[in-house]
């Protein structure tokens, strides 16, 4: 199952902050294929990790994406819960999941 992000950041910051993600994703979860796209114009990107599904895995996922994030409106999907968001000091909103 793949863990999914919608990340909203200023343009300017987009290439180092896309860098410093993906750099830690390949050191802490190799395992995981990662892709990044968006709208860079309007300052949105989505970052996906996919690989094999764990609890552990989710959240130090989450760490490598919130982390560098400390200034962007980062939204993972589905909810990942305020403890950890706020832990990280960021500025998260948890996404609803459109069930239609």
């Amino acid at each position: 199952m793949p863990v999914v992000f919608d990340i909203s950041l200023p343009v300017t910051e987009m290439e180092g902050y896309v860098a410093e993600i993906l750099a830690r994703l390949e050191r802490e979860w190799p395992a995981y294929r990662r892709f990044v796209f968006g709208h860079l114009g309007d300052g949105n990107l989505h970052v996906i990790a996919a690989g094999p599904p764990s609890r552990e895995a989710r959240q130090g996922i989450e760490r490598c994406v919130y982390e560098p994030s400390r200034h962007a409106a980062a939204r993972s999907r589905p909810s990942t819960g305020s403890a950890l968001r706020s832990s990280l000091g960021c500025r998260c909103r948890a996404a609803r999941r459109n069930s239609r």
